[in-house]
């Protein structure tokens, strides 16, 4: 933003959907094959992990600091 900007609402969202309990009620179930942890996290077939959960927290984070800052 620029220094005469009006902005309404400053932030940072992610969204995600997660399925995984659903597809589990079905009796779906996704496999994968992942040369990481967190490769392709957050992935909505399966429970967020904590060490996704923090990164994605991070980038947003970041995110927010660096619109702020500009």
């Amino acid at each position: 933003m620029r220094g005469n900007s009006l902005v309404g609402s400053i932030g940072v969202l992610f969204q995600f959907p997660n399925v995984y309990k659903a597809l589990d009620t079905l009796g779906v179930k996704v496999e994968e094959i992942k040369s990481t942890p967190l490769k392709a996290a957050p992935n909505g077939y399966e429970p967020t992990s904590d060490a996704a959960k923090a990164a994605i927290a991070s980038l947003v984070s970041d995110s927010y600091g660096w619109f702020k800052d500009w």
